[in-house]
């Protein structure tokens, strides 16, 4: 589950978040911090940076908690990822269990009606090889666990598709997350 204390210190097996999304700590080395993101990519950090960023987010998530949605940068709330948020609590009020997986799987297909291009779906962040559209998804999950509309529920492995064995998170959506997507559905 996202930690709203504010690290440092980071607690290893806790999830945080920074501009990409979710990432979980994996350990903790002086001022330096490894960092596993959903897909398995792993990477190591500045602590003091990170807490940064950290505090920032949910300083954001806070501030844009409950009002309207605005036409932004890629790092805070846009019309595309509240859309998102929208389709995700739709996708969930099953009240079934979904792995991160499947919730990639259902972003991806309606990606373009949530109003991402061609391009949005192929860019890339340099470096990471991270698609900008699977951080969206990170991002919104996050905000849901964060706001807690969705709880993490389980973890289970996948295989991708270079055949690499990767974890990813179950979701559940909460009573919170089915009176937020009524709210949703009565405001449009």
């Amino acid at each position: 589950m996202i930690s709203d204390k504010l690290p440092p210190p980071f607690i290893v097996g806790e999830t945080y978040l920074d501009r990409d999304g979710e990432y979980k700590v994996i350990a903790v080395a002086g001022d330096k911090l490894t960092i596993e993101r959903a897909d398995g990519s792993r990477a190591v950090q500045d602590v003091a940076l990170k807490a940064r960023i950290h505090r920032g987010v949910l300083a954001d998530l806070n501030q844009n908690s409950g009002g309207a949605p605005v036409k932004q940068d890629r790092h805070g709330l846009t019309i595309e990822r509240d859309r998102m948020i929208t389709l995700l609590l739709q996708f969930e009020a099953d009240g079934a269990d979904h792995s991160g997986i499947e919730i990639d799987r259902h972003l991806r297909e309606a990606a373009r009606d949530l109003g991402y291009s061609e391009q949005d779906l192929a860019e890339l962040h340099t470096g990471s090889n991270r698609g900008v559209f699977a951080n969206d998804g990170d991002w919104a999950k996050a905000v849901m666990t964060t706001d807690r509309l969705h709880q993490v529920v389980d973890r289970v492995s996948y295989l991708d598709a270079s055949g690499k064995r990767r974890e990813c998170q179950v979701y559940r959506i909460t009573p919170t997350g089915l009176d937020e997507l009524r709210r949703r559905v009565a405001r449009d």
